[in-house]
């Protein structure tokens, strides 16, 4: 599901979490405007990778998904939390 949100001072972001079949058509919109996108876990970024500007900021949260995308060879950067992530983008 893709956050309806969009922060003041940026284009931000955030998915949640893929639906089973292609990807979700909003989420990969709204990417493609982003100055940052937070992804909650490794196969979100991989699905929706394409969607991303060059620019765009990659951001998760601790764990699993960081190391794996470090492992990709992405410098994402990395919160406690979503909350965190939202403050640091206004």
């Amino acid at each position: 599901r893709a956050w309806k949100g969009i922060l003041p001072l940026q284009n931000v972001h955030a998915t949640y979490r893929l639906s089973e079949g292609s990807e979700p058509l909003e989420a990969a919109e709204e990417l493609m405007r982003a100055d940052e996108a937070y992804f909650s876990s490794f196969s979100q970024f991989e699905r929706l990778r394409s969607s991303l500007r060059k620019e765009t900021g990659v951001s998760c949260g601790p764990g699993r998904t960081a190391e794996e995308l470090r492992e990709a060879g992405i410098d994402a950067n990395v919160f406690p939390s979503e909350v965190e992530w939202r403050e640091w983008c206004k």
